[in-house]
């Protein structure tokens, strides 16, 4: 019976692991605010009022409310193309400027775990 359970538990980590990496992988074709169980739950959707390239911080603004998100080295970037109708691509940082609007996955402690960067027209 207890070989049961564990061989149970380490196929559900396997399956919950793969579900949460298979995430991080598609997201970059997800549009903002379309992130299924992310968007509008435990994402910020805004427009960005500030950049500091040297901090790695930005502040945006939020139904007239301003909040800071931090990057961080593991912080992934995706550019959101969906409103000129051409396929998203991966993004940095440096693609971040104020006046766009984003869409930044935060964590508990601030730090974006990802950010969707809308692209011009």
């Amino acid at each position: 019976m207890k070989q049961t359970a564990k061989i149970f538990l380490a196929t559900l980590s396997l399956i919950v692991g793969n579900a949460a990496f298979s995430q991080q992988a598609t997201e970059v074709y997800i549009p903002i605010g379309e992130s299924p169980g992310v968007s509008g739950d435990d994402s910020i959707i805004g427009s960005i009022s500030s950049v500091d390239h040297e901090d790695y911080r930005m502040m945006v603004s939020v139904a007239g409310e301003t909040k800071p998100v931090t990057m961080t080295p593991a912080t992934r970037y995706y550019l959101d193309k969906t409103r000129a109708k051409k396929q998203n691509k991966m993004s940095s940082f440096e693609d971040c400027e104020v006046g766009q609007r984003i869409e930044a996955y935060v964590d508990d402690d601030g730090n974006a775990v990802w950010v969707k960067i809308e692209a011009p027209d």
